[in-house]
């Protein structure tokens, strides 16, 4: 109590200690100007950048975070060609919240005309049945010749039916995955860049009146932009030419032909390297195969154009006998499915490749020295 008593009375009020204004002697203007705060009442300025930050990055929304990953995951993607395009689309397809299906399709250079690149999720199946579509009567060719009419070159299509007699008005490929898949709101948005039209992206939802936000547009078409670099790869345009080809003949005489040069050009032009073709066609018992081959070589098929078959042609294409003729542009072979690459193919249903041919071919004529002793 004693050591309490003893304290000094100014203490007591040092917790309400009022400054006043001090007269500066040199002079009004420099009176007037604040005195600079210090000690614990300063602010760092970096603090506050970071606390700016973590502020704004508060209020994006949830969506713009996911279009940022995707855009970053579509930049990493290496290859292109049909394998880029089927990552891209499935990245998307995963990335975006309550997106049940999305697809991706490319602008062919005839107008009216896109082919299907890929497609994940509910219906994919259903959609890769058609994989060229011409007309306005199918989702990818309505966006695509929508965007081509509009300065912004922006317009997205919309649609979202909730019965049966609401989806008769939508395209054919939305009408169909509708009844397939459960699909109910679609939204097909273009790929656009320096005023043309690349392609079509497709995203597609199982509720009803989905995609509404405001926001779902403008981050659509910043998120195209990350498939504008694999729509534009030579591979992708040579592709879709070629399918867009294949799409326009009138017979099968027709599509093999279209399909033996056509590939033979494509792969010569994006390897630099002479490369055969031919087309191989199993028969429904899996005994033997029929292979086809052009007897044109790629240097000859560039003003080619496509022949109409005659009647002994095209029996002969059906019944796989070999035409001898030497103005045909097919030769055709019947060989037996056993121990050939196409049989091995179909069997495991993955592709088959050979890194070394010599090596492939040695084994064979090995294989087949052993089962002929009598002749070794």
């Amino acid at each position: 109590m004693g050591c309490a008593a003893s304290r000094p009375q100014a203490d007591a009020a040092t917790s309400s200690v009022v400054v006043q204004p001090v007269p500066d002697k040199r002079g009004p203007d420099v009176a007037q100007m604040p005195v600079p705060v210090t000690k614990r009442d300063s602010i760092d300025v970096e603090v506050v950048q970071k606390d700016q930050q973590r502020t704004v990055a508060k209020q994006e929304t949830p969506v713009m975070h996911q279009v940022k990953g995707i855009l970053q995951q579509l930049l990493l993607i290496p290859a292109e060609g049909p394998a880029a395009c089927d990552d891209a689309v499935r990245i998307v397809q995963t990335g975006l919240k309550d997106v049940a299906a999305a697809s991706l399709a490319a602008c062919s250079n005839k107008p009216g005309i896109t082919v299907l690149v890929s497609a994940h999720g509910a219906g994919a199946t259903t959609l890769q049945n058609q994989l060229v579509a011409s007309g306005a009567e199918w989702s990818a060719p309505l966006a695509a010749s929508k965007a081509a009419g509009s300065s912004s070159h922006h317009a997205v299509l919309y649609r979202t039916a909730a019965t049966s007699d609401a989806a008769d008005s939508l395209p054919k490929d939305w009408q169909q995955v509708y009844h397939d898949a459960g699909l109910r709101t679609f939204m097909a948005v273009p790929i656009t860049a320096n005023g043309s039209t690349l392609g079509v992206m497709g995203l597609s939802s199982t509720a009803v009146g989905a995609f509404k936000e405001s926001w779902w547009e403008p981050l659509l078409s910043i998120l195209c932009t990350g498939m504008v670099p694999l729509l534009r790869s030579s591979l992708m345009t040579g592709l879709v030419e070629l399918m867009t080809a294949l799409h326009q003949t009138q017979n099968a005489y027709g599509f093999a032909v279209t399909l033996l040069q056509g590939s033979c050009n494509l792969l010569q032009t994006y390897t630099n390297m002479t490369l055969g073709v031919r087309l191989g066609l199993l028969s429904p018992d899996g005994q033997q195969v029929l292979l086809i081959s052009s007897r044109r070589t790629s240097s000859s098929t560039g003003n080619s154009r496509e022949r109409l078959p005659t009647s002994k042609q095209t029996a002969s294409l059906i019944r796989g006998d070999v035409i001898d003729a030497a103005d045909d542009e097919l030769s055709l072979h019947r060989l037996t499915a056993n121990s050939t690459l196409l049989k091995d193919a179909v069997d495991r249903k993955v592709a088959r490749f050979l890194r070394n041919t010599a090596a492939y071919l040695e084994v064979g004529v090995f294989n087949w020295v052993a089962l002929c002793p009598a002749r070794n």
